[in-house]
């Protein structure tokens, strides 16, 4: 694969979800990659929300290979962030 994702290794955390993402029949790769439609599920948002975001520069890391990928290590990070955010503020 020429986006480096072959030699990628993914967290114990980001397997659990993958798993359970697989048995929830959502779009996530053998290697970690996700859909938008995957991604969006696993932050619980719509997909074209995250459409949005992506075109805004917000959201989660994301990259192109023939189409947007997510890696749910990233997603999951990204997600933690938000909450450390939200808790400190307050």
């Amino acid at each position: 694969m020429s986006d480096g994702t072959r030699n990628r290794c993914v967290s114990e955390r980001g397997r659990q979800v993958m798993a359970e993402m697989r048995l929830a029949d959502q779009h996530v790769t053998a290697d970690g990659r996700l859909t938008t439609v995957g991604a969006a599920a696993l932050i619980g948002i719509k997909h074209d929300t995250l459409k949005n975001w992506r075109s805004q520069g917000k959201g989660p890391p994301h990259f192109r290979a023939g189409q947007v990928w997510y890696r749910v290590d990233d997603v999951l990070d990204w997600i933690d962030e938000q909450e450390r955010r939200c808790t400190e503020g307050h």
